[in-house]
Formats: structure tokens, sequence, C-alpha cells
């Protein structure tokens, strides 16, 4: 599983999403590779060069609630090649319902001039799923190293607007309109910078990688306070030719943390009576190994690098005495039935 967040985010609030929908698109992998890489850096080792997220502030109306708009856009090094992540998300029921399209663009269809004003313009890249016609106006920019093992990035930082059209597919839900992005809007090119995101305390309710899943991450920073993200995902493919998909996610942030026993090598999982996740799970005796590859050991994040330390639990067994269950707006009622054997990981960053 070896769950990542991206350095170039803020592990804590919105973002995680679009931009792991942005990751796999740029690398133009399949929905069924979606929940093992949340990095930056592709499944097939493409790095991304240039990305692009905007801000949060926007919104648009629909199905009687308001749901902001996040518009993410990247393109590898050199490639012929873009890719577009169109989110939408609302507070409902203590936590945050989230649904993200991402799919490959044609790369004349995100244009960056030398002075960093972006234009997108996904055209039909999107199919019947919509469009976004967007333009991004730099007001300023700098060169960052806080993110990175080595070299540095340049990130511009401007305004966003333009039209953002979405056929959602989920209970007749059309939105269109004018939009305006406040919040933060960049624009970064990695240039020299070699990424080095941190490793995170992680679990899955199954390995087979498809259908539906409840899964866990818990960010522990040293001496700061422990946030656990309990989440529910959908991953749906919507056209094989085209590899455009649909992640539907569940996701209550400062959830209870887990509870690991190393006797007894599991980890109990447990969420409220009541709100938009539900449901209680163990992961019992999994088989302790070693992990982390040599250059994950070592990770930095807002400047502070850290010595990265973990021990995945394998082929654990799955026993749920109350199965997870997401209630949402746009889905209903998703309840989890796990297959085969689960993992999690154990992992604990020092600072060095």
């Amino acid at each position: 599983m070896n769950r990542k967040s991206s350095s170039i985010r803020t592990v804590f609030g919105r973002g995680a999403q679009a931009g792991l929908v942005l990751a796999v698109a740029v690398a133009g992998a399949s929905a069924a590779v979606l929940p093992a890489s949340a990095s930056p850096v592709s499944p097939r080792g493409e790095t991304v060069s240039q990305f692009f997220f905007t801000g949060s502030g926007a919104s648009l109306s629909g199905g009687g609630h308001k749901w902001n708009v996040i518009v993410d856009t990247g393109g590898g090094g050199g490639s012929a090649s873009a890719s577009i992540a169109l989110a939408i998300s609302t507070a409902h029921l203590g936590g945050l319902e989230e649904h993200s399209w991402a799919a490959p663009l044609p790369a004349s269809d995100v244009t960056v001039s030398p002075s960093g004003v972006m234009t997108v313009d996904s055209g039909t890249g999107l199919g019947s799923i919509g469009s976004a016609d967007l333009t991004f106006t730099p007001t300023s920019h700098k060169t960052e190293s806080a993110n990175c093992a080595s070299g540095s990035e340049l990130v511009y930082t401007g305004r966003t607007s333009g039209t953002v059209t979405l056929n959602t597919g989920l209970k007749g839900l059309k939105l269109a309109g004018h939009v305006t992005f406040s919040g933060s809007n960049t624009l970064t090119f990695l240039d020299s910078c070699q990424l080095a995101p941190c490793a995170w305390s992680a679990w899955d309710s199954s390995t087979n990688g498809t259908g539906a899943f409840a899964n866990g991450m818990t960010f522990a920073y040293p001496g700061k306070h422990v946030v656990t993200d309990l989440e529910i995902t959908n991953v749906k493919t919507l056209s094989v030719t085209k590899d455009i998909f649909r992640i539907d996610s569940f996701i209550v942030q400062s959830a209870p943390n887990p509870k690991f026993s190393k006797s007894a090598k599991s980890l109990s999982i447990t969420s409220v009576t009541a709100g938009l996740i539900t449901g209680a799970a163990t992961l019992a005796h999994g088989k302790p190994h070693s992990y982390l590859f040599p250059s994950q050991k070592n990770c930095k994040f807002n400047g502070q690098n850290y010595s990265v330390s973990g021990t995945q639990y394998s082929k654990a067994s799955y026993d749920a005495s109350k199965p997870f269950e997401a209630h949402s707006i746009l889905n209903g009622v998703i309840k989890i039935k796990p297959a085969g054997k689960c993992d999690f990981e154990i992992v604990t960053l020092k600072k060095k």
C-alpha cells in the first residue's frame, strides 16, 4: 500500500484528493492503480514537472447544496500530454463529501506564457462530463526549497477565473457557471526540486484495489498534534478508451485514533455511531516486515527534515464488528465489503 502525502500540499484539509487524482491522470494510469499511490511521482516513474492548483473559494449550487469547486492541472516534463482534475465538495454529516473527475488532455489545452499566465481549455477532453475554461494570472512568484530534499521549485501565486461545467452523472446533478477562485492559486514548476514526500501510518480495508474501500491515515509530526483521517473511497472508470475516471470520497478528519497492539499485531479502528462514516473493524495478526525503500527513509516537509521508520503488517485478517458505511448525498449509502486480507503500516517520524 505504502501511502504517501505529497510534500507540495498540506496534509491537513482539502487538496489531497484532487491532487491525488491529478498525479494518476498525468501518468495516464488506470483507476485500478489509484489506491496504491498518493505521491506526486507517477506509478510509471514520470515526475510531474508542472502543476497547478486552484484555491477552494469558488462554488456552484445544485441539488440543494453549495459545492466548492477545485480544478487541478499538470503536465509531465517535455511530454506531449497534460491532465485535468475537477473536484466538487461540500460539508456533510460532520465530514466532507467530495467527487473528483480526471482525464488526460492534449498538451495544447494547457498553455503557459513566459510570465506565468496559464490558460486551461479542456475542450472535449472530459467528454460528456463537462469542461473547464480558465485563466490564471500571477501576481507574485518566488523560489522555494522548503519541501525539496535538494534543489528548488518556482512557485507563482495569483488569481484564477473562468467557466466550469460539470455533468456529474450522480442523481442528475448538473453544475455550470462562471467561477472566481479565492484562496491560494498556485502554479509550480519543480525545476531542480527533488521531492521527498513523507510516509504515514495507514490502513486499508482491502488489498484487491477495486471497488469501494475504507482506509485511513494518521498524520503525526514530532511535537505536533496527531490528526487521523478516515475515508471511504469509490473508484469508477467512466471511459477506458479516454482514461477518464471518477473518485467518490467521503472524509472524516480528526477521527478517533486507531489503536495499535504490537503484541497482537493488530489495529482497531472505530468511527462515530452517527455521521458521514460509521463502522468499526480490527485488522488482526498481520505479518510484520520492513517496507520502506532506502529513498523513503528520509523526508522533508515545510523546511524540516525527518528520518522515517516503519513496519508493514501484511495479510491481516479483517474483522468488521460493524461494517463501514458512507452516508452520502449523491451516492446514497455505500457499504464496504472487504475481500481477502488487508495491510496496515505503522510509521514514525523523528526530527533530524
